[in-house]
């Protein structure tokens, strides 16, 4: 199973005839409509139609899944479905190998994907927070559907990524406590030499000190991030499982006295991916429950409301 992880992005709202400046923001409560209102409305538009968004070749639906708000913590979270299009393939099961249906190019296989809108009323930045599985994130197609709903109502919605400063003194200032390297897909003759049938696994090193790793490690990890042909990889054990700069790199870490995990596969630009893994549980369809990741979202919101205030 890819790991399960949640991105950040602020979010910010602005007259459509403005220009994209600090002073022409609005905070949530100044929008003509309310805010919780207008995001009930995007919803409902999803579960009307299957959306297609046809720069990055993706759906969106809405198809009856989870959907919650809670206005008292200025919070609406739920369950997005997700697809990709315009192209063509074959399904087949991996157990009796038999092919079961042919993918055309109008086709999309829809996954579900977690996401969570904080509006503070008095503020003019808000938190959206989404799921990431693996490589795969519905960030992009989402943003771009947005803007163009928000768009018809005279509005225009700006995302960046976000992180707080203490994600970065993480790396700069030492309280590194594991560094894991993961590599998917590995090549066949690794495949062959592990006795496996399918390259659909992953192969994991982990670095891990009984204290923090501290300053000990973080040139090297910058290093070998940044300029992967002269850090670690020289080592031949790395190359015998064909592990060349490409992998995820996941740092273990302590954020304000709690346990975090960041994905931090460049630091350029630096987008800490929070890993869940620990923190969900898996339902019968192998996607984490609802319950679960909400309750994860939501003590990530709660963490980083003061954070807010500083963007």
């Amino acid at each position: 199973m890819p790991q399960i992880q949640l991105e950040f992005y602020t979010i910010k709202i602005r007259l459509k005839n403005k220009e994209k400046v600090a002073d022409n923001y609005l905070t949530f409560s100044e929008l003509d409509d309310n805010i919780f209102d207008v995001i009930q409305e995007y919803i409902k538009h999803l579960e009307t139609e299957l959306q297609t968004v046809d720069l990055v070749k993706k759906t969106l639906s809405f198809d009856g899944g989870a959907f919650e708000i809670r206005k008292k913590d200025n919070i609406i979270s739920g369950i997005i479905q997700s697809g990709e299009y315009d192209s063509t393939g074959i399904l087949r099961n991996i157990v009796d190998k038999k092919r079961k249906v042919s993918v055309k190019r109008n086709d999309t296989i829809l996954k579900p994907f977690y996401y969570a809108i904080y509006f503070p009323t008095k503020l003019k930045t808000g938190l959206f927070v989404l799921q990431r599985t693996g490589i795969h994130s519905v960030h992009t197609p989402m943003k771009l559907n947005l803007a163009e709903f928000f768009s018809r109502k005279g509005y225009s919605i700006d995302m960046e990524p976000f992180f707080p400063n203490d994600v970065l003194q993480v790396v700069k200032e030492g309280v590194i406590q594991e560094v894991t390297l993961t590599k998917y897909n590995i090549t066949s003759d690794i495949a062959d030499m592990l006795k496996i049938d399918t390259k659909d696994v992953s192969i994991q090193i982990s670095i891990t000190a009984k204290e923090t790793l501290g300053t000990k490690i973080n040139a090297h990890l910058t290093n070998f991030i940044n300029k992967p042909a002269n850090g670690i990889y020289n080592n031949k054990v790395f190359g015998k499982f064909d592990f060349d700069g490409n992998e995820t790199v996941t740092i273990k870490a302590d954020f304000n006295g709690k346990p975090r995990k960041y994905n931090i596969n460049t630091l350029q630009p630096f987008r800490p991916y929070e890993n869940i893994d620990d923190k969900i549980a898996l339902g019968a369809d192998g996607h984490p429950t609802f319950e679960s990741i909400d309750r994860a979202g939501r003590e990530f919101i709660k963490d980083f409301k003061p954070k807010i205030k500083e963007v």
